[in-house]
């Protein structure tokens, strides 16, 4: 019976590494944020012109926040830690 309880004892150090890993991402990476709505510039009938964003709307786990464009662009995705963005 014990061997059997021996062969498996490896379990806990990989399920223990893997949850510090994953706290380890949490706390400085953090969790992905999805881009929920945008304000731009509106090109008019110039139907192939980009348009020009000037902020962006994220919601996700941490609650949702707006922030300005880069460079007239929003990306789809952003990772904010609980204390802010990463």
């Amino acid at each position: 019976m014990s061997f059997s309880l021996l062969r498996f004892f490896w379990f806990i150090p990989a399920v223990a590494t893997i949850a510090a890993l994953v706290v380890l991402w949490l706390a400085l990476i953090g969790l992905p944020h999805i881009a929920f709505s945008f304000t731009f510039e509106d090109p008019g009938t110039q139907r192939l012109q980009d348009r020009y964003y000037l902020s962006c709307t994220y919601v996700g786990p941490f609650g949702s926040w707006t922030e300005r464009a880069v460079d007239g662009w929003c990306p789809w995705w952003r990772w904010r830690t609980r204390n802010g963005i990463s």
